[in-house]
């Protein structure tokens, strides 16, 4: 089970848990594996603050729009996962795929927004209450990615969409 390797017996049980079967000894044995928040540790390579122009044409279907740009800053780095790895798994014929590294792109954000969508203060491995059926982090603005090959690159990627 640790390698990940062979997932042909997984099925998903709801959008952050997947069950498996295994045998150990003859004896036929169900397992769980479920997506939760942990601690990220990454050592940053590349790092690089951006500054982005993007336009936004006029509409000919609506006479109000006119054509405007907006920029933001951001910063991009590359990152080597700490002591750990991630692990893709697919429940069909593609290959799993096991990541050490990941590309971050942190944003800025406003406090207030930021406060409005942040629906947990503190993780903690004991928790008294029932897991959200989407998950501890259905409501947070940061995401994690897999992108497969030819999405965005050409070999498979793992990302980050982070707000500061």
């Amino acid at each position: 089970m640790s390698s990940f390797k062979d997932t042909s017996n997984w099925k998903k049980k709801d959008g952050t848990t997947l069950v498996y079967s295994y045998e150990v000894d003859g004896k036929q044995h169900d397992g769980t594996s479920e997506k939760e928040p942990q601690l990220l540790l990454v050592q940053l390579e590349r790092l690089s603050v951006l500054n982005e122009t993007s336009w936004q044409l006029k509409d000919d279907k609506e006479p109000e729009s006119e054509t405007r740009y907006s920029t933001r800053e951001f910063i991009t780095a590359l990152g080597d996962l700490y002591d750990f790895w991630f692990h893709a798994i697919t429940l069909d014929e593609s290959d799993n795929e096991v990541f050490s590294q990941i590309d971050i792109s942190i944003y800025p954000v406003e406090l207030e927004t930021l406060i409005e969508t942040s629906t947990v203060e503190e993780w903690s491995f004991s928790r008294d209450e029932d897991k959200p059926e989407d998950g501890w982090l259905k409501d947070e603005i940061g995401r994690i990615n897999y992108h497969e090959a030819g999405e965005y690159h050409n070999s498979s990627m793992l990302s980050a969409r982070l707000f500061l």
